[in-house]
């Protein structure tokens, strides 16, 4: 019950969760660990709860009129579209290929129809795969674009059903020739995921090439020890979307400089770029937290890593 209240404050996906224990409860006539499910669920969304009785259940509004009011509104024509993204999208995780799941998956879908006696010996297997089937399902049904965090909720029983597959066809493949090729299969995919994890990479995670955190810790170093109190001064970046520079912003602040805030970017005294773009490009940037502080001159710049560097631009004297 607590698990379900922290994963339903992560996403309301969750909520798929809450039904299948619900129902799995009813259906084993657990009458008293259901009421302990739901207590503990409620007093885990206890703070969500007085949140929405405090501010006339802001969120729940905001989430059912996005369920019902313009492209969030579930339509036929695109389920087809958007399960067929999920298969991708979930491809691309298992299998590090977003080409192989459906030949995977009906495999597996044929495994279950040829055990489903022994499968139903083994409630929770049932209660994984009716899992995995609800989720899947929630998540498709909504109208917007398919994101691979939807699938959350059921990462760890698609491992789990995995995982059991697994371990029947091995133990069905035992007497035969069909363990060596099993065996070659995990093989392969085990060595997907190892070349996925790119442990050779000079960049962080969803960072822009040759940048990680360490750059980040220097470059933030490196202006808030640069950084004059008698001056205001803003910071930027453009090694990838985020321009208005929000985890240098933040290190700052811990280093104990106060940077202006994003909207203050045409009265800053001094603006801290982090960039490796050539002064020349600098200078004809047309991104507003740059191009609004025109016109401006380098007065001064710094190497971080990897042709990274940090620029400071100062207003042009009058």
């Amino acid at each position: 019950g607590i698990c379900l209240g922290v994963m339903f404050q992560l996403h309301y996906l969750a909520a798929v969760l809450i039904v299948v224990s619900v129902l799995y409860l009813l259906k084993k006539k657990q009458m008293t660990s259901l009421i302990v499910v739901l207590a503990a669920f409620v007093l885990t969304i206890s703070p969500q709860i007085i949140f929405e009785l405090r501010h006339e259940f802001f969120v729940t509004n905001l989430f059912f009129k996005q369920l019902t009011q313009g492209d969030n509104i579930f339509s036929l024509s695109y389920l087809f579209f958007h399960i067929l993204t999920s298969f991708k999208i979930l491809s691309a995780i298992f299998l590090s290929s977003s080409k192989l799941l459906i030949g995977s998956f009906l495999a597996v879908v044929l495994f279950v129809i040829a055990n489903v006696g022994n499968i139903q010996k083994k409630e929770p297997v049932v209660f994984l795969i009716f899992t995995i089937f609800v989720g899947f399902l929630a998540a498709n049904l909504y109208a917007g674009s398919i994101e691979p965090h939807y699938f959350a909720i059921i990462y760890v029983p698609i491992a789990l059903t995995f995982g059991f597959v697994v371990s029947s066809l091995y133990k069905k493949a035992q007497p035969s020739g069909g363990i060596y090729l099993l065996s070659f299969f995990l093989v392969l995919l085990f060595f997907g995921y190892f070349k996925n994890l790119d442990l050779s990479n000079t960049n962080g995670y969803t960072m822009p090439k040759g940048w990680n955190l360490p750059g980040i810790r220097k470059a933030s170093r490196l202006v808030s020890s640069d950084a004059d109190n008698s001056k205001n001064f803003n910071i930027a970046a453009t090694l990838d979307g985020d321009t208005r520079a929000m985890p240098y912003r933040y290190l700052v602040t811990v280093y104990g400089k106060n940077p202006q805030n994003v909207e203050s970017y045409p009265s800053a005294d001094v603006i801290y770029l982090i960039s490796r773009d050539s002064e020349d490009a600098i200078k004809s940037y047309n991104v507003w937290e740059i191009s609004s502080f025109s016109p401006f001159t380098i007065v001064n710049s710094w190497d971080i890593q990897n042709g990274v560097k940090v620029f400071k631009l100062a207003h042009n004297p009058l």
